[in-house]
């Protein structure tokens, strides 16, 4: 999973998307609330939709572009992910989730060199 900007171009193969744009076109009663695992205060709940963008060669993966945005917050992330075609928003909103882990350990390992 790969947190892309906004104005990000992806391309797969001949297709390209701009991610702005792919946000442009989400129907904003297709937004689901998702729980993305526990935090500091408790459940981190966020706002959440997905599009599958390609499929890979052998069908059982697929190219994912995940939107997830705050519910008091309506600018949101964006994350490209590579996932098998079965599972679905829940479990990827709760992989999207578990960065906040690996975060974490990046900042508490970057104030221990310094």
């Amino acid at each position: 999973m790969l947190a892309v900007p906004r104005n990000e171009v992806l391309r797969a193969g001949v297709d390209a998307w701009k991610v702005n744009e792919v946000y442009a076109q989400l129907p904003e009663e297709h937004w689901e609330r998702l729980s993305v695992g526990a935090g500091s205060k408790g459940q981190r709940q966020y706002d959440g939709q997905g599009r599958m963008l390609a499929v890979s060669m052998d069908t059982a993966w697929g190219c994912y572009l995940l939107f997830r945005r705050s519910c008091s917050d309506p600018t949101g992330q964006a994350y490209v992910v590579n996932a098998p075609q079965a599972w679905d928003l829940a479990t990827l909103a709760a992989v999207a989730g578990s960065r906040w882990h690996i975060e974490s350990a990046f900042e508490i390992a970057k104030q221990q060199l310094c």
